[in-house]
């Protein structure tokens, strides 16, 4: 069995801010991987898996996936950016797929979402 890694609260804190910063920093790369992440946090990529499921529960590609399509869904709340240059700017390099993960994790459709998030901010009254 894998054991976890013995962090302390505040490492674990500290490698939760340092690795949220990261992401803000450079999410939008669509190379951003792995490995990135490793040689920026200088370690072994079990290392790091291990920690991140720890700290987070996920595993890194889908704690940066997860980030990614967050962001998209704010910039697409205000109609003002495509479905394509959200895809873009969140660092997807493929605007079908960026669409495919969005409608998994949001579900709708990533051209539906502005109207879903005006419906959601504003119930209607019964």
């Amino acid at each position: 069995p894998l054991e976890k890694p013995v962090t302390t609260d505040s490492e674990d804190h500290r490698f939760r801010q340092q690795l949220l910063e990261f992401i803000e920093k450079n999410y939008s790369d669509s190379e951003l991987d792995v490995t990135r992440f490793c040689k920026a946090f200088i370690m072994s990529h079990t290392k790091f898996y291990n920690l991140v499921k720890q700290s987070f529960g996920v595993s890194p590609n889908n704690l940066l996936q997860d980030f990614r399509i967050r962001r998209a869904a704010r910039m697409l709340e205000g109609g003002k950016v495509s479905v394509s240059e959200a895809a873009y700017s969140c660092g997807f390099s493929d605007p079908k797929y960026f669409a495919r993960v969005f409608k998994k994790m949001m579900g709708c459709p990533p051209s539906e979402y502005p109207k879903k998030a005006v419906l959601e901010d504003n119930p209607p009254i019964s």
